[in-house]
C-alpha cells in the first residue's frame, strides 16, 4: 500500500477550486486498489476567497485534505515547500491550481513511481503562447538546462511527480528561491518525460506577471550559479499563518 501526497499551491484560484476538486475525487477510481491519497492546499496569501473555496473542499473529506495559509504571498516554489513539509506519502505530486493541469494525468504518472522511476515529468506537447512568450520560454529553459547539465522538455513543465528520497533531499538542502523542478532533475537526470495537453482555463486570469517571471527568473538562475551556496540564504522563506 502506497500514499501519494498531492501539493497545489493556490493564488487567486477562487473559480476553480471547486471544479479542480471534484475532478481529484473522481480520478481516485484509477488509481490502483489500495493506494491512499491526501491533498496538500497551500494558499499563497490569496486576495480573493480562495481559503474559503479551499476550506469548502476539506470539508467534504477533513481527514485527508490539509489546508495552509501562508502569512505573505511568496510564490509557488516556496508555497511548494510549504506544503511539502507536512507531507506524509510515500511519493509527492505538484500541480497547478488553475484547472489547467490534467487531474487524469496523475494514475499514469503514479504508475511510474510504483514501477521505480524516482521523478516523473509531465510536460506541454504544445506551447499555446504567442511567438514572443515562446521564444522567452525556450530561452530560459535553455539557460536552465545549460546551467544544471540537464535535459529538459523545452515546452515547460509544472506536473510533476517525485520520490519521498528525493523530497527529504530537498528539505534537507532548504531549497529556496531555486526552480525546485530543476532541482530534483539535477537529482534525478534519468526522470520519465509524458506528454499532455495543458487545458485552456475556465475562471480568471494568469497571475503571472512579468515582474514574477523577472523574480522567478533570476532567482532560479542565481540559485544555480557556482559559488551560490555561499551567497544565498537557507533560510526558509516562508511562514505558515494557520493551518486546517
Amino acid at each position: 500500500m502506497s500514499r501519494l501526497s498531492i501539493i497545489i499551491p493556490c493564488f487567486c484560484n477562487e473559480g476553480n477550486i471547486r471544479d479542480l476538486g471534484q475532478e481529484l475525487l473522481d480520478e481516485e477510481k484509477n488509481y490502483p486498489r489500495g493506494t491512499e491519497l491526501e491533498y496538500i492546499l497551500v494558499d499563497d496569501a490569496s486576495e480573493d476567497n480562495t481559503l474559503q473555496e479551499l476550506l469548502a473542499f476539506k470539508a467534504l473529506h477533513p481527514y485527508r485534505i490539509k489546508v495552509l495559509r501562508l502569512a505573505e504571498n511568496v510564490g509557488s516554489n516556496d508555497a511548494v515547500m510549504a506544503g511539502l513539509s507536512i507531507t506524509t506519502g510515500d511519493c509527492m505530486a505538484v500541480m497547478a491550481a488553475d484547472g489547467q493541469d490534467p487531474p487524469n494525468m496523475l494514475p499514469p504518472m503514479f504508475s511510474h513511481w510504483q514501477k521505480g522511476h524516482k521523478y516523473v515529468i509531465a510536460y506541454r506537447k504544445v506551447l499555446k503562447v504567442s511567438p514572443f512568450n515562446k521564444m522567452l520560454s525556450n530561452i530560459f529553459h535553455v539557460t536552465m538546462m545549460t546551467i544544471t547539465l540537464t535535459k529538459a522538455p523545452l515546452n515547460g513543465f509544472d506536473m510533476v511527480i517525485f520520490d519521498r528520497e528525493l523530497a527529504t533531499r530537498l528539505e534537507n538542502e532548504k531549497v529556496k528561491n531555486a526552480n525546485l523542478f530543476y532541482c530534483l532533475l539535477q537529482m534525478k537526470r534519468d526522470a520519465i518525460k509524458i506528454p499532455f495537453t495543458k487545458r485552456e482555463r475556465k475562471h480568471g486570469h494568469s497571475m503571472w506577471t512579468w515582474s514574477k517571471k523577472f523574480r522567478f527568473l533570476n532567482s532560479s538562475v542565481s540559485s544555480f550559479i557556482p559559488f551560490a551556496d555561499l551567497i544565498k540564504s537557507k533560510e526558509l522563506r516562508y511562514t505558515i499563518a494557520e493551518s486546517f
